[in-house]
């Protein structure tokens, strides 16, 4: 007979320490949205909801989540829980998996987040569960109120941080240049349908400048209006109104195209005269502005 080996475990022995399951949260790249444009994203929609559509609620505060998922509620940190009226950053209904479970992965995937964790909605402390990465049915019930499971995220690494700001910087640089330019003036800025981070600056400029054009367009038909009147009490006083309708839209066509000869032939001296010191001055600027904002944060 082959004799036992001494390393074999029998029932005496001690059992082995349970090892606990670490985490596997994928790491941010530089290519994520991070959670402050996130943040903007729904800010923007709201601002121009708002005005858009005043009478109607927008978001999801009024709303149940749909049977079958939960709704997340963001908070940067546990101290903004302790407001007197508490406002979550952002909120998102997010399905449930088939046994009941909340993916924490997908979470983080949503939101761009470097790790979630799950805040106790009563305790308003952290709560750790068996799997860091999926919160079981029985933790979704017992830690949601109404189908509302509050979470939070630790505070992010340094390089997590530095992708952050110069994803931050590019996206504050694009509404600076001129092509954010050109769709704050022309274009009127961005829908509530386009998904982008606006800054908060740039919609108030965009809502100056749509109560500048509206204040134009009425002033227009104002003057529109004073011309018909003066239009027909020259017709009732006996002159002929064709003549007078031609004479109004000749002179109104020179004056317009004598205004626009005008400005163009200024653009042309301006740019001749000027536009290779703005140039210059531009290139100053963008240089300095990435000194100060991404050489100096790496």
């Amino acid at each position: 007979m082959m004799a036992k080996s001494s390393t074999a475990r029998s029932k005496l022995d001690l059992p082995l320490p349970l090892v606990e399951p670490q985490p596997c949260f994928l790491k941010p790249s530089i290519w994520w949205k991070s959670p402050e444009e996130h943040i903007r994203e729904d800010h923007h929609t709201s601002r121009v909801h708002q005005l858009l559509l005043p009478h109607l609620q927008y978001g999801t505060s009024l709303r149940q989540p749909p049977p079958g998922h939960v709704r997340l509620l963001f908070w940067w940190s546990l101290n903004e829980l302790k407001a007197s009226r508490p406002k979550a950053q952002m909120s998102a209904d997010i399905p449930l998996e088939p046994g009941g479970s909340l993916d924490l992965l997908r979470v983080q995937k949503m939101w761009g987040l470097e790790s979630v964790t799950i805040i106790h909605p009563l305790r308003w402390k952290i709560f750790i569960p068996g799997d860091p990465n999926r919160l079981s049915a029985l933790a979704v019930r017992d830690l949601s109120i109404d189908r509302h499971i509050f979470i939070t995220e630790h505070p992010a690494t340094r390089q997590t941080m530095v992708k952050r700001v110069v994803r931050l910087f590019c996206l504050d640089l694009y509404f600076l240049s001129l092509f954010g330019l050109y769709r704050l003036f022309v274009c009127g800025g961005y829908g509530p349908g386009q998904c982008v981070p606006v800054p908060a600056w740039y919609d108030h400029m965009v809502m100056l400048r749509n109560r500048v054009a509206h204040r134009l367009v009425d002033l227009k038909r104002e003057i529109d209006a004073m011309y018909e009147r003066v239009l027909s009490y020259g017709a009732w006083l006996g002159i002929s109104d064709a003549v007078s309708q031609r004479y109004y839209q000749d002179a109104e066509g020179t004056l317009a195209t004598s205004w626009l000869d005008y400005l163009e032939e200024r653009r042309r001296n301006f740019a001749k005269d000027w536009g290779a010191i703005v140039l210059a001055c531009l290139v100053l600027c963008f240089i300095w502005l990435i000194d100060q904002f991404v050489i100096h944060v790496f």
